[in-house]
């Protein structure tokens, strides 16, 4: 059988203080990268609904957002929704991207 592994209490104090602290470090900064991801995200889109590609005059990412299906007495945002998914997908992208450039070029990941 296994035997438990037995730690010195001050070796343990020591493993969980610094544990907290790494944690809160780490939400901390998960939520200023999200929140940067999602600026950068947002500039990116509206830079590229800007456009007005059928030349009515208002910005197609107006069009997509106001595509509404109705279905008896509910509205469902279809292009509300599109949005979201197109967001999402860039957000996926740009923290993978962010995710290679820490592996390759930084020694916080060891491969």
């Amino acid at each position: 059988m296994n035997k438990p592994i037995i730690i010195d209490e001050k070796i343990e104090k020591v493993i969980i203080k610094y544990s907290v602290i790494i944690t809160l470090f780490t939400f901390v900064l998960s939520k200023m990268v999200y929140r940067s991801v999602e600026d950068i995200v947002d500039v990116f889109l509206g830079f590229i609904f800007q456009f007005d590609f059928d030349k009515n005059g208002v910005p197609d990412i107006s069009q997509l957002k106001s595509i509404d299906i109705h279905v008896g007495k509910y509205t469902f945002s279809l292009g509300k929704l599109i949005y979201v998914l197109i967001k999402l997908a860039i957000q996926i992208l740009i923290v993978m991207f962010i995710i290679k450039l820490v592996i390759k070029y930084t020694n916080f990941v060891k491969v």
